[in-house]
Parts: structure tokens; C-alpha cells; sequence
């Protein structure tokens, strides 16, 4: 079983904005694959990437994360709800990378996740 642990570093955590405005909120990205109109459904917009960030970076403050090694460093893998712009509650899994050398998280991509029945 992989072993589990909160992000570190978080403190120092890189989200970039473009990442929010140009694919995970841009329902014209063509390797969006149905992301954007589920978080523009929960109220996320292209034009306030600091609400994303925001979200993203309480998701991870409150989740453990898996952790998986990579050829680029350490990857972690968070499940579990964050609160949406719009005060539901959205299931999400996100990506993050420590990599090679660097001691600060980076985001990767986050893909929204089914509920549980």
C-alpha cells in the first residue's frame, strides 16, 4: 500500500494562475476533457484563478496525500472534497509534484471525481 502523509512544503506551494484561467476553467482547451464545465458548474471562473487557487491549496491542507515516485520527483496524489465558490461541496482528485532538486510543491492538474454511492 503506498504510504500516505500530508503535502509538504505547502507554505511554499506553487499554483500557477494560467494553470485555472487557460485549462482547468477553459472548456475550449482540447486536452480539458470536461474538467471546465464541471467546475464552472460549481461557480470556479476563468477571470478569478485565485479562487481555484485558493480552493486547491485548502484541499490539500485537508487531505493526506499518496505519495508517488517519479522520474521528475515525487508526485502526490490528493483525494477528497473541496469547498466550490458556489459553498457545495466538489469531489476532486489533485496532482502535485515535488520535483528533482526542489523543495517546493508544484500543482499539476486536478480532475473532478464521482460521488461515492
Amino acid at each position: 500500500m503506498a504510504a500516505k502523509t500530508q503535502l509538504p512544503h505547502i507554505d511554499e506551494a506553487q499554483f500557477p494562475l494560467k494553470k485555472a484561467s487557460q485549462f482547468l476553467c477553459n472548456p475550449a482547451h482540447p486536452q480539458n476533457k470536461g474538467r471546465a464545465v464541471v467546475f464552472l458548474g460549481y461557480g470556479f471562473r476563468a477571470d478569478q484563478p485565485e479562487q481555484m487557487r485558493d480552493a486547491f491549496l485548502a484541499h490539500a491542507r485537508g487531505h493526506p496525500a499518496t505519495v508517488i515516485p517519479s522520474q521528475h520527483g515525487i508526485k502526490y496524489k490528493i483525494d477528497g472534497s473541496l469547498v466550490a465558490p458556489d459553498g457545495r461541496l466538489l469531489r476532486v482528485r489533485a496532482i502535485w509534484i515535488i520535483e528533482t532538486g526542489q523543495s517546493a510543491p508544484a500543482f499539476v492538474t486536478a480532475t473532478p471525481r464521482k460521488r461515492r454511492r
